[in-house]
């Protein structure tokens, strides 16, 4: 039986986020690194560059991959490919490529491999985050959702939700990567997460994203003594699970005396408090979802906690029981 994943694309999404996240999920696939590493520092000429565009998926049998990881990319690069056709108005055959083009189909298939690696029958995600706005390609303002984003995600019926933040995050290639592999857009009720691979890339405006991508097991685990491990465990389990503000977040839960064995960076719940929204003097507000053990009374701990950054620090300013 395959694995169910989820994509968690709330700070950035592009296929060598992809890439980075899904090889964090199989450490032990030496060949497949290999292989990814090989093609994503694979070169050629900028003159030619928009011909091996054209020519790749034709060759793609040359490069000897399994049947699921080429027609993975297939998919993939079709949905790119007449998204630019959509957005240039015109046949898929006269589409003009950039340079950077090169680079996003070879992360596209270097993604193609490692989902395939992966093994995965279900691949859910809810919903997508982007800025919005404008940014300047060639020194011209484009409007954010980039058009071949927007198209992709429109076509494929994926969720967007606007981030308050004035850039893009999320590239056409990412897109169309996520489009051919999700297979679901609804998380099951209950639900463990076993392992976390994390991505990192940067916004259009240089700010750091991180795209989370996460092995779910059955939400019965639990009775079967999977949540009962070692705080030690639990630490080595959570690592992957890194995102920019993780070890000083950490730090304050474990100053409140709690033992957890896991810090999610979740959207921010339905009863959020209004108050705290994001602005310039406090740019900064991240809610996460804490499970584990006070350490004083030994109850159980499912909570979300909400921080913001305050004086140069986070400080969490809300705690409320998760249900479940």
């Amino acid at each position: 039986m395959g694995k169910t994943i989820y994509i968690q694309c709330y700070e950035g999404l592009s296929a060598k986020m992809m890439v980075e996240a899904l090889l964090n999920l199989m450490p032990e696939q030496t060949q497949a690194k290999a292989t990814v590493d090989q093609l994503l520092t694979l070169n050629c000429p900028a003159e030619i560059k928009a011909a091996m565009i054209r020519k790749l998926p034709k060759k793609i049998k040359d490069f000897a991959l399994p049947e699921g990881a080429e027609e993975l990319f297939q998919r993939a690069y079709d949905i790119w490919l007449h998204a630019k056709a959509a957005v240039q108005r015109v046949n898929i055959a006269h589409v003009e490529f950039q340079e950077k083009d090169y680079d996003e189909v070879i992360a596209m298939l270097a993604a193609s491999i490692c989902m395939e690696r992966l093994e995965a029958d279900t691949i859910i995600c809810p919903i997508v985050y982007d800025g919005y706005g404008q940014i300047y390609i060639d020194h011209e303002p484009v409007s954010v959702p980039l058009p071949e984003t927007l198209y992709i995600l429109m076509g494929a019926e994926i969720a967007m939700h606007r981030m308050e933040r004035d850039s893009a995050w999320v590239t056409p290639e990412g897109a169309a990567f996520l489009a051919a592999c999700r297979t679901s857009d609804h998380l099951p009720e209950e639900y463990h997460v076993s392992k976390i691979g994390t991505g990192r890339g940067t916004a259009s405006d240089g700010s750091n994203g991180v795209l989370r991508i996460m092995v779910l097991e059955d939400g019965n685990a639990e009775k079967s003594g999977m949540a009962d491990f070692s705080e030690k465990e639990a630490v080595e389990k959570n690592i992957e699970a890194n995102f920019p503000e993780k070890e000083e977040i950490e730090k304050n839960i474990k100053s409140e005396h709690i033992k957890f064995t896991t810090v999610s960076p979740v959207k921010a719940p339905d009863f959020a408090d209004e108050e705290h929204t994001e602005q310039e003097s406090d740019p900064k507000d991240i809610w996460v979802v804490v499970r584990g053990k006070d350490s004083n009374t030994s109850e159980k701990i499912f909570e979300y906690w909400h921080f913001i950054y305050q004086d140069s620090r986070w400080i969490c300013k809300e705690r409320k029981k998760k249900a479940g």
